[in-house]
């Protein structure tokens, strides 16, 4: 449980972290296998994702808990598949420090990939250009995540908007 809302609600997800050497990180995921139970009946594929957005309360106007979404990548290998994930950058907008902010994602975001579907090299590109390469393959998650071991951060998010679905965390 984090502070109060933007919308007078008592609650929002945590995502602070103390700053130290060890594993300093918080997420939070939404399996694909959960989108029926959430009301997220219409996305199989990256290419269902038509609207996007967030609130964030954040320490730090340039990052914040990244938005991510890993994809199924069939691998030629007995029908097998591995993930591979697209990150929203927080250069797509700053926020300002200690105020709720909504983060919107749109199609000239910038996302970037750690590269497992671009030749093994880092990329990043909009998102209607990640739908050029991977918007068929089936979602295997969407989550939000803050990791820095070495930094300290006070930050929230709530009231994540995911195809007119908005997840409310009182």
């Amino acid at each position: 449980v984090g502070i109060g809302d933007h919308a007078g609600g008592a609650a929002s997800l945590n995502f602070s972290l103390n700053g130290s050497e060890d594993k300093s990180s918080r997420n939070a995921r939404l399996l694909a296998s959960d989108f029926s139970a959430a009301g997220l009946t219409d996305i199989t594929t990256l290419r269902d994702l038509s609207s996007i957005s967030w609130q964030v309360h954040h320490s730090d106007p340039g990052n914040y808990p990244i938005f991510k979404v890993v994809v199924d990548v069939p691998t030629n290998i007995d029908e097998d598949t591995e993930h591979d994930a697209i990150y929203f950058r927080h250069q797509n907008q700053a926020v300002q420090p200690n105020q709720w902010d909504l983060v919107t994602v749109g199609p000239d975001s910038i996302f970037w990939s750690a590269g497992r579907t671009t030749d093994g090299k880092p990329s990043k590109g909009t998102f209607a250009a990640w739908l050029d390469v991977i918007g068929d393959y089936p979602i295997y998650k969407i989550a939000f995540e803050l990791s820095n071991p070495k930094e300290s951060y006070t930050s929230y998010i709530d009231y994540i908007e995911i195809n007119g679905t908005t997840f409310d965390f009182e």
